[in-house]
């Protein structure tokens, strides 16, 4: 009676293991190669034009035109060299609805001091990208970015410094022209009373790039 060599079996183990890992790397690249795709658009010297909300309280708001230039380092990277906008303070209709209340005359808003105007610069940080079906008619292209830096304010009678964090998402319309939507916050630090106001600012607008470059001139 013959005995089956134990080598046999180890031999043939390792030998459907090693063909079960090759084939595993290979459906994983597959799969990375058609999930992950180079993006469409790249951008060098932005500039920016939109328009910002500031909803300062329930008394008063603020709106106005803004501008800004962004430099991109890379796909990733970017420097916000200037942004500025100007903003209108509006009355909102509660001080006008106080005054029809029994006794209002008495009632008044607390003084306090409005944004005037504001530049600020930033680093700009866009690790998302990517594309979606929009109503399944066509593909728009977008990223995400996040946003840290500092901004000067200019309020009612006096100028505030202050850090301001952020973010927001691109849309792209064309190879040189996108949609922004941007949130941010700064809290601008009165250096005489070592008080902080609370600024919060929404801006919409469209970017063109004035420096795009191809797909294939960047790595």
């Amino acid at each position: 009676m013959r005995t089956r060599s134990p080598l046999l079996p180890v031999l043939a183990f390792v030998a459907v293991s090693a063909a079960m890992s090759a084939l595993a790397q290979d459906v994983e690249s597959a799969g990375r190669l058609a999930a992950v795709q180079e993006r469409k658009y790249h951008m060098v010297h932005e500039l920016e034009f939109s328009l910002v909300y500031l909803p300062y309280d329930a008394f008063y708001q603020g709106l106005g035109p803004e501008v800004s230039y962004t430099y991109h380092f890379n796909d990733h990277v970017a420097w916000e060299v200037i942004r500025g906008y100007y903003s209108f303070d509006l009355q909102t209709n509660l001080v006008a609805r106080l005054a029809n209340m029994p006794g209002g005359n008495n009632l008044a808003p607390t003084s306090t001091e409005q944004m005037n105007y504001a530049l600020s610069s930033t680093v700009v940080w866009s690790p998302a990208y990517g594309k979606f079906a929009l109503f399944n008619r066509s593909v728009v292209q977008g990223e995400g970015f996040l946003l840290i830096g500092g901004t000067l304010g200019k309020l009612t009678s006096s100028f505030q410094p202050g850090p301001t964090i952020g973010g927001g998402l691109r849309f792209f319309v064309s190879q040189f022209v996108s949609a922004r939507f941007d949130l941010r916050y700064s809290a601008l630090i009165d250096t005489i009373s070592a008080s902080i106001t609370h600024v919060i600012q929404l801006s919409l607008g469209f970017a063109i790039d004035l420096g795009t470059r191809g797909e294939e001139s960047k790595s």
